[in-house]
């Protein structure tokens, strides 16, 4: 089942006061996109939908329930340490899923990283993750800043799109997580989160939105110098020497 909570939305001309929307997929194939989900959530009696009104006494519509299909099992609460539930190392093209891990994993015939000509550096992990889907926090931290002013889908070359940097203290160390590429920041700078709260909604903005990539979070991650570290050491679902994800319990 989804819920999303669409406070201070406008839709259809209507500033929503608080809209939590379950929906059912309403195609055999049981899975569910956006457009699915923002089908007229509340109705304005009187007035009906389509004018420019705004509605401050909205009704809500029934209530659908959805099970099954791919897109809700990535919606589930994942381990802690994770961002989504069965986390997948995403493949960059030529370079392949090593493209979607840390360091100098990436082919590029005009680059050169760690002395080595034709390799290009990655600066994050690639993880797989469902269009509008929820971006959970991998552990305890704090808000430290947010970009939320891409709109779904939105490209820019070179861009992180929208992003969330949250301040953690794991094993008694403080890192810098940023997530990036989203479609929505659910959170606020200064927010306090726990680990499998909540703080956004997965997508393809910045350069994420360029075609053929597939949709994924760019996680980052910092230590307190703001050296770039490697995320995979912060993650709770490891990987074998092929990118694949190793099957584990929380």
């Amino acid at each position: 089942m989804y819920a999303f909570d669409l406070k201070d939305e406008l839709l259809y001309g209507y500033r929503l006061d608080k809209a939590e929307v379950t929906v059912t997929a309403p195609r055999s194939d049981n899975n569910i996109n956006i457009s699915d989900i923002f089908i007229n959530p509340y109705r304005n009696p009187g007035n009906g939908l389509g004018n420019n009104n705004t509605n401050t006494n909205p009704t809500p519509l029934p209530y659908w329930e959805y099970s099954g299909g791919e897109n809700q099992d990535q919606d589930q609460k994942p381990c802690k340490g994770d961002p989504v539930k069965n986390p997948e190392i995403v493949s960059s093209g030529k370079s392949g899923k090593k493209g979607g891990t840390f360091g100098c994993t990436r082919k590029d015939s005009n680059m050169v990283c760690g002395g080595v000509k034709g390799l290009k550096n990655h600066d994050g992990i690639d993880i797989k993750a469902k269009v509008n889907t929820s971006t959970f926090a991998m552990h305890d931290a704090t808000v430290s800043k947010i970009r939320n002013s891409f709109n779904p889908g939105q490209y820019k070359k070179d861009s992180y799109g929208n992003f969330v940097l949250l301040t953690a203290k794991v094993n008694g160390k403080t890192i810098f997580i940023k997530y990036n590429h989203l479609n929505k920041v659910s959170v606020k700078k200064g927010d306090k989160v726990k680990a499998g709260d909540i703080i956004g909604i997965n997508g393809n903005t910045g350069n994420a939105a360029a075609k053929g990539v597939i949709p994924h979070i760019h996680i980052q991650t910092y230590d307190s110098n703001w050296k770039s570290i490697n995320p995979a050491n912060f993650l709770h679902t490891k990987f074998d020497s092929n990118y694949n994800s190793i099957p584990n319990k929380c």
